[in-house]
């Protein structure tokens, strides 16, 4: 893919699929972009965290953003409303967030609704990439079950995950954000994150997205031939 650009041995392990919709972006098509989780995926507005960093990314493409995000809202329930909510709307990119409301889906069954999510979309005749985030919990650095769990699924299917709990870690230990700052309520309890902690969540998205746009606009071409790895046995 092009070792010489120097960006070959920075890409992530996972997330490639992301490449021929940056790759595209770059040489001016449109880039259409839902989000898809629950309240917190929900309270991050149109511009679905990245929005704006998108289009700064991709100034000649048409970027659409769509908020299909609802309160309440796991992949048990989404799972009925991908079709209407996510596939409606033709996506190049799709972002899954469901840590937070699937904290009391028994494991078997979150795999399955997440798989199904997932094989939905990539059977599509034109299949989205799809990235999954794992909003923050206040988890003290140790992964919870359902982090780990979810994490399992993305692997199996070479996706990008975004641990957005570890960007959180970080920016505290280095004193740009507290816990309590980063909190809705103020006392780090609450999951919903504050307006600090949203912009936060923005921006480690976009590091994490960074090394493979960087590829994409100074390689679109060979970024656009990259093909998605076929999809695995179910889990």
């Amino acid at each position: 893919m092009g070792a010489s650009t120097g960006y070959t041995a920075e890409l992530p392990a996972n997330g490639r699929d992301l490449l021929p919709v940056f790759g595209r972006a770059a040489q001016g098509k449109p880039l259409r972009f839902v989000l898809m989780g629950g309240s917190i995926a929900q309270a991050s507005g149109n511009d679905c965290w990245i929005g704006d960093w998108l289009r700064k990314q991709f100034p000649e493409s048409a970027v659409v953003t769509h908020n299909a995000a609802l309160s309440a809202h796991g992949s048990r329930d989404n799972l009925f409303r991908l079709e209407r909510e996510v596939i409606a709307q033709q996506p190049d990119m799709v972002i899954l967030e469901h840590v937070a409301n699937d904290g009391n889906t028994p494991d078997l069954d979150a795999v399955r609704f997440m798989e199904s999510m997932i094989v939905r979309l990539k059977s599509l005749p034109r299949p989205p990439a799809i990235v999954y985030v794992e909003v923050a919990r206040n988890e003290k650095g140790t992964p919870s079950r359902i982090r780990l769990r979810q994490r399992r699924v993305s692997d199996h299917y070479q996706l990008l995950s975004i641990d957005l709990e570890a960007a959180v870690a970080k920016a505290v230990a280095n004193g740009e954000i507290t816990w309590n700052g980063w909190s809705g309520n103020g006392k780090g309890t609450d999951v919903h994150p504050s307006a600090a902690g949203h912009a936060l969540y923005g921006r480690a998205i976009a590091a994490a997205l960074q090394p493979l746009a960087n590829y994409a606009k100074q390689n679109p071409i060979s970024a656009m031939k990259v093909k998605a790895p076929e999809l695995p046995k179910p889990l």
